[in-house]
């Protein structure tokens, strides 16, 4: 059985002080040399003490929780401050293991002099209490914290004495992440973890990322940095976010159109949904390896990029555009792409609508049209040749009767030669008129309200004063780039649907008013007449093919359709109609 004399000869051959401490007194009741060397006080003076002499930061509930550690465990660990006997305070690392002598128990209290290293951990703390994030140092071999920020602190919600009694073990019940720092110190190496839940004082948890240093030595005691993030409400805001994608990706997988998510940048198709798989014939797999350039066909790479800046600074664009199918045919689609954030992702969605079989429709209501227009026109140009050709068959009739009663003169066969000629003239600028209105031009020009307008009057003139029906121009002065002879066919359809609204009835007042003024970066024009409005059919409906308010011997029904869709698909403006007091008024608008 080992004696208290045999313990003192033990403890004196150790090089770190060592002092036997009765229990519950905490009297000392011996110490080594070294403790003498250390804290400047001989035995004696040593034996005449009680721990609270020495250990300045003796709180009575610190040492109860030690006491029951030991009591429970055998042994403890801790940090704490000591005082010398010339006053001067040690920082020290003192670890205490019960044990008994002749049955009665003891403390055998095994001091560190950590000062030189406090010293050094001093140079780090200014960095490490700026930084945001958790910063603690784990001593390796004696399992507890050294050093612990504010930042630490306050997300742990302990306090700094409280923090350097406990291991990692206390601050994480995560087997993994315990065996990890073991495996660190044992390997030497940095690592990550992410998303780990960590323990605060009053037992609640929360998710960090956490970086572990490699093992670096200090006064030949080795250290591991500890880093730890609290990341439970960023995870948080990340679930949301997932979630919030879901849904929207479950949205976006039952449109019935086709739908595709793009990267705004690379242009790179990011998801699709089921009607693209089944409109394009691509698997989900082969659509995800390309890009909008390689559907697009209808598009140069120079267009593509002007849509893709207008779409940065509007938000928002809708186009008509060529794609192409996996098996090579090609599509006619509408399509509309929005900017829109998905998780923390900026990306384009896009809605491609098949119009293919919508666009073969027209082809037919066009070809209709044409030929209903081409009636039409050739009526108009038999009505305004009727007056110069019965003027030219006056002058003939009367230059045959002059010859029959002799009396023809060089002057008068002059003057009705140029009479004949004015009319000639006139004949041949009407053919003229007529070849330009149906030329076939997709070229944008810049062009005045005003050139519209007499181009379409030019048409129609005759006819209308045929009818007498007054026309009233109030126009602004203004220009727009636009399709020509396709605004031109717009406005012959308004001022014929008016002209046959005022042969279907005796109106006294017959009298049509053209006004253009500009809003927001938008010609706007009003055709307005005074035939009484629309009736026998809805304003809805009136765009429709083959709705027509007129008698079966004018209306083909085609007119305001193929106006609306030349308007709106093809000059990307807008057609609307609406009754007024005395008629019915057109408005087209058409950005400039």
């Amino acid at each position: 059985m080992l004696t208290m004399e045999a313990l003192k000869a033990s403890i004196d051959k150790i090089g770190y002080p060592v002092w036997i401490v009765a229990v519950p007194s905490a009297e000392i009741l011996a110490v080594n040399t070294a403790s003498e060397e250390l804290f400047g006080y001989t035995k004696e003076e040593f034996l005449a003490l009680h721990i609270s002499d020495i250990d300045i930061l003796d709180d009575p509930e610190v040492v109860r929780k030690r006491s029951e550690r030991v009591a429970r465990y055998g042994s403890e660990t801790f940090e704490t401050k000591h005082k010398t006997k010339d006053g001067r305070i040690l920082d020290t690392i003192i670890t205490v293991k019960l044990d008994t002598i002749n049955n009665t128990p003891i403390l055998v209290a095994v001091t560190h002099n950590a000062t030189p290293i406090r010293g050094q951990e001093e140079q780090f703390k200014a960095i490490f209490e700026s930084i945001h994030d958790g910063v603690l140092i784990l001593d390796i071999k004696l399992n507890r914290f050294s050093y612990a920020n504010h930042a630490v602190l306050n997300m742990m919600d302990y306090s700094n004495v409280e923090i350097k009694n406990l291991s990692l073990q206390d601050l994480s019940s995560d087997f993994e992440l315990n065996e990890l720092t073991y495996q660190l110190a044992i390997v030497g190496e940095q690592s990550h973890v992410t998303a780990y839940p960590m323990c605060r004082k009053d037992g609640t948890t929360f998710l960090a990322d956490i970086d572990l240093s490699m093992p670096y030595t200090i006064e030949g005691r080795d250290y591991i940095a500890v880093i730890i993030k609290d990341v439970t409400q960023e995870k948080a805001q990340e679930e949301l976010l997932n979630r919030t994608t879901r849904i929207y990706e479950s949205f976006f997988d039952q449109l019935p159109e086709a739908a595709w998510l793009v990267n705004p940048k690379t242009k790179a198709i990011v998801h699709v949904n089921e009607a693209s798989i089944k409109q394009y014939g691509y698997a989900k797999e082969e659509f995800l390896a390309l890009h909008v350039n390689d559907i697009n066909v209808g598009d140069s790479q120079e267009h593509i990029n002007e849509k893709m800046q207008k779409l940065q600074t509007q938000g928002s664009i809708s186009f008509e555009t060529k794609h192409r199918h996996k098996d090579g045919h090609i599509l006619d689609v509408k399509v509309s792409a929005k900017l829109v954030t998905i998780g923390n992702e900026r990306l384009l969605s896009v809605i491609a609508s098949d119009i293919t079989q919508q666009r073969a429709q027209e082809k037919i209501y066009l070809l209709n049209m044409r030929q209903a227009h081409m009636g039409e026109m050739i009526s108009m140009i038999a009505h305004q040749w009727r007056q110069p050709l019965t003027v030219i068959g006056s002058i003939n009739m009367q230059l045959l009767f002059d010859a029959d009663m002799n009396t023809v003169d060089a002057q008068n066969i002059a003057e009705k030669a140029k009479k004949i000629e004015e009319q000639i003239s006139y004949l041949s600028q009407t053919i003229t008129d007529f070849r330009n209105f149906f030329k076939h031009d997709r070229t944008r020009h810049l062009v005045s309200i005003e050139d519209l307008i007499e181009k379409a009057m030019s048409i129609l003139r005759s006819s209308l004063h045929s009818a007498s029906i007054t026309v009233h121009v109030d126009v602004d002065s203004i220009q727009v780039h636009t399709l020509v002879n396709e605004i031109v066919q717009v406005l012959i359809a308004m001022l014929k649907n008016s002209l046959d609204a005022f042969e279907e009835q005796s109106t006294v007042k017959r009298d049509i008013y053209i006004a253009s003024y500009m809003e927001d970066n938008h010609v706007i024009m009003t055709i307005e007449d005074t035939a009484g409005g629309i009736k026998g059919v809805t304003l809805d409906d009136i765009f429709l093919p083959y709705i027509s308010t007129k008698n079966q011997l004018n209306g083909t029904g085609l007119g305001l359709y193929m106006a609306k869709t030349i308007v709106e698909d093809q000059c990307q403006g807008k057609l609307s109609v609406q009754n007024t007091h005395q008629g019915a008024q057109f408005t087209i608008s058409l950005p400039v």
